[in-house]
């Protein structure tokens, strides 16, 4: 059986047709339609409709969106960057247009699926994941499943509260910004008095491979305050890893640094033998929510039955 696969993203959906066993055998991509719900389904249906035309054995079409998604009931009650989707039941709306059965899936979440079906967290019982991209990305694996809650938040860490909130919201106090990769860019922004418009991931590291010391030591308070994040993890739910994913986590320098402030993190704890939590880059990259998707997708057919 093949499945029609599709991440949807603030500015392009990506989809592709895939095997049983995650294999792709076809991919593309659109821009998102974010502000008008029927043209935003329409483009999911257009885009089963095309696999269907060209692959006679569609099974089914697993969906990786943002937002808080009960997943049992298909009731989303944000889509994120999506803003067309709000209080809805979604996989209602989109079973309408098509007739093979649809699931979805929160976009982190399906990173760290991809990651416990086929990557670096294949086997673990207990695991997270981290997204680093335009937020913070969150998946929490309990006991070999993926940890929802009740209110769907479970994993959100963009919201992480790093420091004193005070009697005002301030998204430089919330992970969104102190350890996600737009956050990493403005705060090498800062530092240098460059625009932030100027930048990207790609640049900094650049900065810092060229001999930038200012640059170096930005990436050391990020890779702090990532690392703060995992260390807080690690106490919650004592995972046997925790992976790293998003753009930046290719750059081996930047998670040689988060092992370095977990493990000086830890060390704080003086009177008790605290574990340093065991810190890897995510397997897959551009791929991880289509792949996680996917297993999300057959996982809750499964059961269902």
């Amino acid at each position: 059986m093949n499945y029609a696969v599709i991440d949807v993203g603030g500015t392009f959906t990506k989809y592709a047709v895939m095997t049983d066993e995650g294999e792709f055998l076809r991919k593309g991509k659109i821009p998102t339609e974010t502000l008008d719900l029927d043209r935003f389904l329409g483009s999911i249906a257009g885009i089963y409709e095309d696999a269907a035309a060209k692959e006679a054995d569609i099974a089914g079409v697993a969906l990786s969106m943002p937002g808080f998604l009960d997943v049992e009931t298909g009731y989303a009650y944000n889509g994120g960057g999506v803003y067309c989707v709000k209080e809805m039941n979604l996989i209602e709306a989109l079973q309408e247009r098509i007739p093979v059965p649809v699931t979805m899936e929160n976009d982190a979440r399906c990173a760290a699926l991809a990651e416990l079906w086929h990557g670096n967290l294949a086997g673990c019982q207990n695991a997270a994941a981290l997204i680093l991209g335009t937020g913070v990305g969150g998946g929490i694996i309990v006991n070999g499943e993926i940890l929802r809650g009740k209110h769907f938040v479970a994993g959100e860490l963009s919201y992480f509260m790093m420091e004193d909130m005070g009697s005002e919201l301030s998204e430089g106090k919330i992970a969104a910004l102190a350890a996600s990769a737009r956050g990493l860019v403005g705060m090498v922004a800062e530092a240098k008095g460059i625009p932030s418009e100027e930048l990207d991931g790609i640049k900094v590291f650049k900065m810092i491979e060229d001999g930038d010391e200012t640059v170096r030591e930005v990436l050391r308070k990020f890779a702090r305050n990532v690392a703060r994040i995992i260390c807080n993890i690690q106490i919650i739910i004592d995972p046997e890893r925790v992976v790293v994913g998003g753009g930046i986590s290719t750059q081996p320098l930047l998670i040689e640094m988060i092992r370095e402030e977990a493990r000086r993190t830890m060390k704080l704890f003086t009177w008790v033998d605290m574990p340093v939590p065991e810190i890897e880059p995510c397997r897959f990259f551009n791929d991880s929510n289509l792949i996680g998707a996917l297993y999300s997708h057959k996982s809750q057919l499964r059961n269902r039955r």
